[in-house]
């Protein structure tokens, strides 16, 4: 070996060291921004991998771990790792006799994520307004698109019921046609039926009005929101 290089050397298993091993990854969110109709977010991500080190041992023992480097992530600042491998980083432990230790190490990367203004529903916009890491105004602007959401999906909602008293109308009336040719024109239960069915029609036609304000109104709606978030920058 050249004079001043370092190799580590596998000779056997210690028997007497047991290492268990448990991950855990954690997103938090480092900013967030708004612009061109994205919700744009610079996201922190830490893999956690916390070491639990046993030795049963009668006597010291010099332990390295080696934990797999990976593409695109960096050690954090606060583990305390050798980097003198060019593939894992090594974690170096002297244990006493029966020593128990808990050890970890972090990795973390710097990620982007975008996503459409368009596609989020009230509850999703209130829920990424609550997030740490957003500045105070994109926290508002977020809540305020919550509410116009809302005000939409509750036109929505309006319009889905008109439409369907409007089916249900027009169903009772094809099937008192039908009744209607069954019996003589000069019942009773014929003038009944024709009374019903003038009554109906003039159900129909002021459910016919609402229906179309009700939908121009949606359309607008939509249309000022869909401006809204696309000029919206911050």
């Amino acid at each position: 070996m050249p004079a001043g290089e370092e190799r580590l050397l596998s000779f056997a298993i210690d028997s007497s060291i047991t290492v268990d091993r448990e991950d855990r990854n954690m997103r938090t969110i480092a900013s967030a921004k708004v612009s061109q109709g994205m919700l744009q977010f610079t996201l922190r991500e830490n893999d956690v991998s916390h070491y639990r080190i046993k030795s049963a041992a009668s006597d010291n023992r010099h332990l390295i771990i080696e934990h797999p480097r990976r593409t695109g992530w960096e050690l954090a600042a606060k583990t305390k790792a050798s980097e003198l491998s060019e593939t894992p980083y090594r974690l170096p432990f002297d244990l006493a006799p029966g020593a128990l230790v808990d050890a970890a190490i972090t990795l973390e990367r710097t990620i982007a994520e975008s996503y459409a203004l368009a596609d989020f529903t009230p509850d999703m916009l209130v829920h990424y307004a609550d997030s740490k890491g957003v500045s105070p105004a994109v926290k508002q602007a977020l809540k305020n698109l919550s509410l116009k959401r809302g005000e939409i999906e509750a036109m929505r909602q309006r319009v889905i019921r008109l439409e369907k008293s409007n089916a249900r109308l027009l169903e009772e009336q094809r099937r008192l046609r039908e009744s209607l040719g069954q019996v003589p024109r000069e019942s009773d239960l014929h003038a009944r039926y024709l009374k019903k069915l003038a009554t109906q029609e003039d159900e129909i036609e002021k459910l016919a009005i609402a229906l179309d304000q009700s939908r121009d109104s949606l359309t607008a709606a939509e249309t000022a929101y869909a401006e809204m978030i696309r000029t919206l920058e911050l």
